[in-house]
C-alpha cells in the first residue's frame, strides 16, 4: 500500500498526463486524412478533448483532497 501522499503524486501525474492528452487533442487536425467525414472525426476529437479534460480535472481534485487530508491529520497529530 501506497502513503497518501505518493498516491496524491500519482494522481498529479495521471492529471497531468491527461491533460496533455488534452491538448494534444485541441491541437490536432480537426480533419481526418484517411477518409471524407470530417465533421464526424472533429465532432469526434472535440469529444476525446473533453473526455480527457474531465479525467485530467478528476485526477487534480483527488490528489488535492488527498494533500488536504493528510495536512489536517498531520495537525491533528501535532496539536496538543
Amino acid at each position: 500500500s501506497k502513503s497518501p501522499l505518493e498516491k496524491a503524486k500519482i494522481y498529479q501525474q495521471r492529471a497531468k498526463t491527461f491533460q496533455t492528452l488534452s491538448d494534444l487533442q485541441r491541437l490536432s487536425s480537426p480533419y481526418s486524412i484517411s477518409n471524407g467525414r470530417n465533421r464526424h472525426s472533429s465532432l469526434h476529437n472535440e469529444n476525446l478533448r473533453m473526455a480527457y479534460h474531465r479525467e485530467a480535472k478528476r485526477y487534480r481534485k483527488l490528489a488535492e483532497q488527498i494533500r488536504s487530508e493528510h495536512a489536517s491529520e498531520s495537525n491533528a497529530s501535532k496539536a496538543p
